[in-house]
């Protein structure tokens, strides 16, 4: 019984460990990416060649920025932790911007185009990898969505994104 126990102990640390190590690892890359959808601003739905001939399907996110939101608000932060806090002319302003940088991005990024993938990382959300996205043209997509005022720069902290104050 004591070396079951401590089999079962070695084997949840042993997991733990792999598990920390998978979402700390960055894949450099390049990989080859394709484009399926444009989920979000910051979300693009992609086929990525891991192999040759080898696709997977993927959902990434867009490293280092913050975007609005044209679903759900990203501002409870800032109201208290509840998006039931947060005034409906914020969630408003926050949907048209949201609606309008997601735009942004279709008009940059076509089903089918071909984009490279880069800094690959296991995102907090089950199934979907943060990384950068570069334009057939070499183009940064978060550069450009910062450059374009549709997004700003995010650490992974606190959201304080300028579309959730009350100015």
């Amino acid at each position: 019984m004591k070396h079951l126990l401590t089999t079962i102990l070695c084997l949840t640390i042993w997991a733990g460990t792999q598990q920390t190590l998978a979402k700390s690892r960055t894949l450099p890359g390049p990989y080859t990416a394709r484009t399926i959808k444009v989920i979000d601003a910051d979300t693009l739905r992609v086929f990525v060649e891991v192999w040759p001939m080898d696709f997977k399907r993927v959902d990434v996110r867009l490293e280092g920025i913050d975007t609005p939101e044209k679903r759900s608000t990203g501002c409870t932060a800032l109201y208290g932790g509840k998006a039931a806090d947060v005034p409906a002319h914020i969630k408003q302003r926050e949907k048209q911007l949201g609606l309008k940088a997601t735009e942004f991005v279709k008009a940059h990024v076509k089903p089918q185009d071909t984009l490279l993938l880069t800094d690959v990382k296991l995102g907090k959300y089950a199934g979907r990898a943060v990384g950068r996205l570069a334009l057939s043209d070499g183009r940064d997509l978060a550069d450009l969505l910062i450059q374009h005022g549709h997004a700003v720069t995010y650490d992974g902290g606190t959201k304080a994104a300028p579309w959730c104050l009350d100015n």
